[in-house]
């Protein structure tokens, strides 16, 4: 699936929110409509700054999951009419900054999402 950036929007939390336009053609006058929204979190800095994770705690979890997670949120919609695909786009994308901003803005978003997914990899291991 081809995706187009379209937008991005700089956090209050130092991180960085692209929105990309994977759309595509599904018959000469229907769409399927996929806004995805990808954030970079880089791990050492990110838990570094939070200040309550021992250096040998961060060694691991770099070590486990990398030095760099990729926050990542779909939004669908399908069979949209081509007359209303641009209107249907532009909907989804405010309604992420309405909705979804807020949350990927908290001062301790990062961390907390570094951590799940720390967890995630201990789980499986």
């Amino acid at each position: 699936m081809e995706e187009k950036l379209i937008k991005k929007i700089n956090l209050e939390n130092s991180l960085e929110v692209e929105f990309f336009d994977a759309s595509k053609k599904l018959m000469p006058d229907r769409w399927y409509i996929c806004l995805i929204l990808k954030m970079n979190i880089p791990v050492e800095d990110s838990i570094r700054s939070s200040g309550d994770i021992p250096d040998e705690d961060i060694k691991n979890i770099i070590d486990a999951i990398g030095n760099n997670l990729v926050f990542e949120q779909k939004r669908e919609q399908n069979f949209v009419d081509e007359m209303v695909k641009e209107e249907t786009l532009d909907k989804m994308c405010d309604s992420a900054i309405d909705i979804t901003l807020a949350y990927l803005a908290h001062p301790e978003f990062a961390v907390k999402y570094i951590r799940k997914k720390y967890k995630e990899f201990v789980g499986k291991v």
